[in-house]
């Protein structure tokens, strides 16, 4: 039995409205499902919006190659990136703070830069050369090269030997040096006992004794010349050698001279020497010797070559007697 929700009336069977008071069969109840049906629909509503929004995943390649290009870059920048600090962090300049009273109350101060050497010190590194003539009056009995090479490490080496036999080395040495204002101190070794050695520079030669009658000189081009007497005697000549360009400079710079060619193992010219000696004393005119090397053109030796004013006014080939160079040399105004 149904009973009419509004009156109480009971329904009949079939009827859609209630006959007592015309209310509507089933409206409460339709309005109850409505209702729950409308709640459902709001529960629903709700869940869909409080359903967070789904997170898209980018699916990689099936053969992984992407992901592996970009593992790779990634690698690449993180390496590059730890590289880049190491260099900073390594090259870094540290900061010495040296920390002093002379300036007011032990502020720190910059450093003091390291002083660069001198070119002074620098200038004698370099061969330094020496050609020595021995000499028994006109007579060359001896050659000697002498070499000494000072280098930039402190270092150097010597070696003299017989110029005329190479394979006779009469001295070699190294070992250290060190400058100081123009002497040089040398330090080696010979025969495994230490030695020292203390050479001067004057006037651009390197000297091995006080008067610098020995020497070397930087890059060579230079020549003394040592005349013993064959008498042992002190009547020693004091004629100088020259060379070919010391010869030529005579008639550029317009000087007065007497040029005595002599060649090695010259009977004549070895006893003409005593002539050219006394003319060396009796006349005031600068007196030569020239060793014969095919520069100068002579028929014989010794020649006698006579220059006024760097022009040659005679020459005088072979031995002559004293009196008769005399004669010749008053007749031409030699004085």
């Amino acid at each position: 039995m149904k009973y009419c929700e509004k009156c109480g009336n009971e329904l009949k069977e079939g009827f859609a409205f209630c006959d007592k008071c015309g209310a509507k069969v089933g409206a409460k109840e339709e309005k109850k499902e409505k209702k729950e049906h409308e709640e459902k629909e709001e529960v629903k509503e709700h869940k869909v919006e409080a359903r967070p929004a789904p997170v898209m995943v980018s699916r990689p390649q099936k053969s992984g190659k992407g992901q592996i290009i970009f593992l790779w870059i990634l690698n690449i920048l993180l390496l590059a990136a730890t590289i880049t600090f190491l260099i900073l962090w390594l090259t870094k300049p540290t900061k010495t703070e040296n920390y002093s009273n002379s300036n007011g109350g032990g502020k720190p101060v910059e450093p003091t830069p390291t002083p660069t050497p001198s070119k002074k010190i620098n200038q004698y590194v370099g061969k330094w050369e020496q050609n020595v003539e021995y000499k028994q009056g006109s007579k060359i009995v001896q050659r000697t090269y002498g070499m000494i090479e000072l280098k930039n490490d402190g270092t150097f080496e010597s070696i003299f030997y017989d110029k005329d036999d190479k394979t006779n080395t009469l001295e070699e040495v190294e070992g250290t040096y060190e400058v100081d204002d123009d002497t040089i101190y040398f330090s080696y070794k010979v025969e495994g006992v230490r030695d020292t050695l203390e050479l001067e520079i004057k006037n651009g030669k390197m000297c091995l004794n006080d008067d610098c009658d020995d020497y070397l000189v930087k890059d060579g081009n230079n020549k003394i010349t040592i005349v013993e007497d064959d008498d042992d005697d002190d009547d020693t000549t004091n004629i100088k050698s020259i060379t070919y360009t010391e010869y030529q400079n005579l008639q550029k710079e317009y000087k007065d001279a007497i040029v005595v060619i002599i060649k090695d193992g010259c009977s004549w010219c070895e006893k003409f020497e005593s002539v050219v000696e006394d003319i060396a004393e009796e006349y005031a005119t600068p007196v030569y010797y020239y060793t014969y090397d095919g520069k100068v053109s002579v028929s014989g030796t010794p020649t006698t070559i006579i220059i006024k004013n760097g022009y040659i006014v005679d020459s005088v080939e072979g031995y002559k007697e004293f009196s008769d160079m005399a004669d010749i040399l008053d007749d031409l105004g030699v004085k």
